[in-house]
């Protein structure tokens, strides 16, 4: 008798779709070529589980569609604190666009300051939050490297056209090496944390 149970619980274990999956299943019903029967076998879901994917359809394929959320999220829930959470990540995306390295302490930082200006009173700013938001948006605090980040182009192209030709002529060819791997790091900003 155990044996029958245990096979029957595995079965009906709870499954976790991805939205990106919902929306893959919810496309194919519309389309007509199978019925909701076959969709529901090829996927291994039961009937109630499409019905929830289809009721839901809306929201689903909206949130896909604009790309709100990672391709793996699981859950269409949302933030209490939306706005605070979209000036954060705006403020983020920019200052990443400017090669501005952000560790945890810096976005800890800059979300209080937020939620300060747009008058949330009863936000407490914690480092479950902030864990949370850089899970929703897929953010992993990485050190920003590469000549891309290092320096401003303008000025490199500028001192490579007139001041290394001045050095270089001072030496033989002969005791000149390869100068990519040279840094001057003034001001070092912070890495992750």
């Amino acid at each position: 008798m155990m044996a029958s149970r245990s096979s029957s619980t595995s079965s009906n274990k709870r499954k976790c779709f991805s939205l990106e999956l919902k929306a893959e299943i919810i496309r194919k019903f519309d389309k007509k070529k199978k019925t909701k029967a076959q969709i529901c076998r090829d996927y291994d879901i039961s009937s109630g589980t499409l019905y929830t994917f289809l009721r839901d359809r809306e929201a689903i394929l909206s949130a896909v569609s604009k790309g709100q959320f990672k391709p793996d999220r699981k859950r269409l829930k949302t933030t209490e604190y939306e706005n605070l959470d979209h000036c954060l990540l705006a403020w983020f995306n920019q200052a990443r666009a400017c090669n501005t390295p952000i560790s945890g302490p810096v976005l800890f930082e800059k979300g209080a300051e937020l939620a300060q200006e747009l008058g949330l009173t009863d936000f407490k700013m914690d480092r479950g939050w902030i864990d949370r938001f850089k899970d929703r948006h897929g953010i992993g605090m990485k050190d920003i490297s590469g000549e891309a980040a290092s320096a401003p182009t303008e000025t490199t192209v500028e001192w490579r056209g007139k001041e290394l030709q001045d050095i270089l002529k001072e030496y033989n060819e002969k005791d000149i090496f390869n100068a990519d791997d040279q840094g001057f790091f003034i001001n070092v900003s912070p890495t992750r944390h």
